[in-house]
């Protein structure tokens, strides 16, 4: 008897994130001497901070008269799902030893390399001894009895998000290469072809050239000033004033890859890195290019903890609201009331005071409000004094803003019900959550978004205690603005107040979400407390501002759809339709696409500056139409939405899986047609595999021999092999017209002999 073979793979999706989140904690150690005086082995620990969901701590290990060792501590893990997750954390440690201002650079003290050390129950600390040249400047590094000690950690996270099994195969046989477009452009940028506009830079003088049509893909100001009613519009020289030409350069750079050339904010001296991330912020604010933004506010905030002089001379640059930096300046106010004593004895305290004293309310209500600031004491340091603070009734006040980033892509994820939701966040003694539900909440309301806030912090079941809280929701766009308010009473039966239609899905994609496709709420919170008393602690580390991934792609699809600055038009003679393109993206990311045919004079009055190039032979406008989307986002679009846009009156009796084989099949010929088969060529591959079945297995195999697909050869041969699959194979259509030809017979037959060996 045949023995049988194995069942094909079940295929599973889940969605896998990784990063390094950053923290820092700041210890100083006060009556320093008195800890070396004691001499013998002995440690100091400071209070516990979080970074990535852990708490942490730093212990200062002593040895006879000197400092030894400086450790990180895992002092409690985040909770886990699986009870048997032993895997630990990863973590990167550093430490610093800081001098006083104007003292010698600082001291780093890190491992013996920058792998990750996993921390769990059996290891919980990872050990830095203190070098001997330590102790030879020691006196240089402590002032008034006190050193200050630095730690930087960097704990790796990673999140799996598992979708369960789907009913088909180990769809996957080719890896496509990762998306390109931002090395494309770069290419274009260095090459200079095609350049069509050209910058006088000052300081120092020079010269800069780039293509209009990036620039206003990338930056609304860029798009008005080129192509909208201005008298600039028809200009190609421009003289930059407002920004240094290094700044200029490193913007242009980031404007055509998404990102910032590479050292131009972590080379050189603190205040040369503070000052160019300032200028890079100005020239973002400047163009309306908010992911530098936030990339310049993340670089800030990095230089300004360890450092309140920074921290100030920071906050004295963004203060007031300039450039739109609110998250920026609130987390330099909280880290300023915490070194306090500190701050006031920089010179950069004495000009804040003198230009900003606004800012300085700010700081001071919040150290008079908190605990933040540690106490200084002149007096015997072996003692520790602690602070608490008893309040009465208050208001206390918070505001949160939820970004949802590829507002577009989460409408087509989320069905109705589906909520997106924030971070935790902290007003009034308790934490709150935003909930969107971008595609309603109910049926009832599917076509409108609906918004809530619900309070996260547990209430005691036994007691009736209530929550008072007033909010207001805020929805701001490009030219647009909708805000709304409410008031509840929270308690354990009912946690949650919003709006079911707070604006229109159609409202708010034209009139709310920007041109990088994100759509942000915020929610200002009023919360009424009852009397409290607050004890004093350690500062919390582990604060950032988080930056959006690139959307490059996103702003080539828009101008692909709005045909924006399009200088080329292809007409399918098949279709009888017309697609706007632009020649600068097709010369970098499709050239074949310019020579697919020859200028159509008939054609020429359609537009007398565009250049229109036929395209003729067996494709349909909807398939040119994926490959242009492909070329301008590197993405192809959903197959069973392609699907559906070629429908046709006769296909009404053409089962699906064989309509979506065909026009995955008809995505790889173009692919090869078109000279794009590094990375489309694998996305269609996968596809075929994706939606085989009995009855589309032999056209795939026909496929996979035709377009030379060897992966694609092996998988069609291994599911046809399995148990069950043979019979419906042959009795096919396809099967017929596969035995017609003598080349693609060869390769059925390999199959057929493959199945009579194993059954042998």
């Amino acid at each position: 008897m045949a023995a049988a073979a194995p069942a094909p793979a079940g295929k599973t999706a889940s969605t896998h994130r990784v990063a390094f989140v950053k923290g820092t904690h700041q210890l100083e150690i006060v009556g320093y001497s008195a800890l070396k005086a004691l001499g013998r082995s002995h440690s100091i620990t400071s209070a516990t901070f979080p970074v990535a969901g852990h708490d942490w701590a730093v212990l200062c290990g002593f040895d006879g008269h000197r400092l030894e060792s400086l450790s990180l501590e895992l002092s409690s893990a985040a909770d886990s799902d699986d009870e048997d997750d032993d895997d630990g954390v990863k973590a990167i440690s550093s430490f610093t030893i800081l001098g006083p201002k104007g003292k010698p650079a600082a001291m780093e003290i890190v491992g013996t390399s920058r792998e990750a050390k996993i921390f769990n129950r059996w290891s919980t600390v990872c050990s830095h001894p203190v070098p001997s040249a330590f102790d030879e400047q020691e006196a240089r590094f402590v002032k008034d009895d006190r050193l200050t000690v630095r730690c930087t950690v960097e704990v790796f996270t990673e999140t799996e998000e598992d979708s369960g099994p789907i009913p088909t195969r180990n769809c996957f046989v080719a890896a496509p290469p990762p998306p390109s477009i931002s090395r494309s452009l770069e290419k274009l940028m260095a090459s200079g072809h095609g350049t069509d506009v050209t910058f006088a830079l000052e300081r120092p003088r020079g010269r800069a050239h780039a293509h209009k049509l990036v620039l206003a893909a990338r930056s609304p100001v860029f798009r008005a000033k080129f192509f909208g009613d201005t008298m600039d519009s028809g200009e190609h020289w421009f003289r930059v004033r407002d920004v240094r030409a290094p700044v200029f350069r490193a913007m242009l750079h980031f404007i055509y890859t998404d990102e910032l050339p590479p050292g131009i904010c972590t080379e050189g001296s603190r205040k040369h890195r503070t000052t160019m991330a300032y200028d890079l912020l100005v020239a973002a604010d400047l163009y309306d290019l908010e992911r530098m933004r936030l990339m310049c506010e993340r670089t800030l905030w990095e230089l300004s903890t360890g450092d309140v002089a920074t921290a100030l001379a920071t906050l004295a640059l963004v203060t007031g609201g300039r450039h739109n930096c609110r998250q920026l300046e609130a987390l330099c106010v909280g880290y300023i009331a915490g070194m306090w004593d500190a701050a006031m004895k920089t010179d950069e305290y004495r000009d804040l005071k003198r230009r900003s004293p606004s800012a300085l309310n700010d700081i001071l209500e919040k150290v008079m409000s908190s605990s933040a600031a540690a106490s200084s004491s002149k007096g015997d340091n072996s003692k520790k004094m602690s602070k608490s603070v008893y309040r009465s009734s208050d208001v206390s006040r918070g505001s949160h803003q939820l970004t949802i980033m590829g507002f577009s892509d989460v409408l087509r994820t989320h069905a109705v019900g589906e909520a997106v939701r924030s971070g935790n966040f902290h007003v009034g003694g308790h934490d709150w959550r935003i909930k969107c539900y971008p595609s309603g909440c109910t049926e009832e309301t599917r076509d409108d978004i609906g918004v809530f806030l619900d309070l996260r912090t547990p209430l005691d079941a036994n007691s009736d205690v209530r929550v008072k809280a007033q909010m207001i929701f805020t929805i701001v766009g490009p030219s647009s603005r909708l805000q709304m308010d409410a008031s509840h009473e929270y308690s354990r039966d009912h946690r949650g107040l919003g709006y079911r239609q707070f604006v229109s899905v159609e409202d708010a994609k034209s009139e709310y979400v920007g041109q990088d496709d994100r759509l942000t709420i915020q929610c200002d919170v009023k919360v009424i407390t009852g009397p409290s008393v607050v004890s004093s602690g350690a500062g919390r580390g582990g604060d950032q501002i988080v930056v959006p991934p690139p959307n490059i792609s996103w702003h080539l699809e828009q101008l692909l759809e709005t045909n924006l600055g399009s200088d080329v038009v292809f007409f399918v003679e098949d279709a009888d339709e017309f697609f706007d393109a632009h020649a600068t993206v097709l010369s970098v990311r499709a050239p074949a696409l310019l020579k697919a045919g020859k200028l159509v004079s008939t054609l020429k009055k359609r537009s007398k500056t565009k250049r229109i190039i036929r395209i003729d032979g067996d494709i349909t406008a909807v398939v040119f139409k994926a490959v242009l989307h492909f070329v301008y986002t590197d993405e192809l679009p959903p197959l069973d939405d392609l699907v559906r846009a070629a429908a046709r009156g006769d296909d009404a009796d053409v089962p699906v899986a064989v309509r979506r084989t065909r026009m995955a099949g008809d995505l790889l010929a173009a692919a090869d047609r078109y000279q794009l088969p590094e990375r489309m060529g694998p996305l269609c591959e996968n596809l075929l595999c994706d939606v085989i079945t009995p009855q589309t297995a032999a056209a795939t195999l026909r496929l996979a021999e035709r377009h030379h697909r060897p992966e694609l050869k092996a998988f069609c041969a291994d599911y046809i092999s399995s148990p069950g699959v043979l019979k419906a194979v042959v009795a096919s259509e396809d099967y017929k017209h596969l035995t017609a030809s003598s080349v693609e017979a060869e390769a059925l037959g390999r199959i057929i002999n493959r199945i009579a060996a194993n059954s042998s």
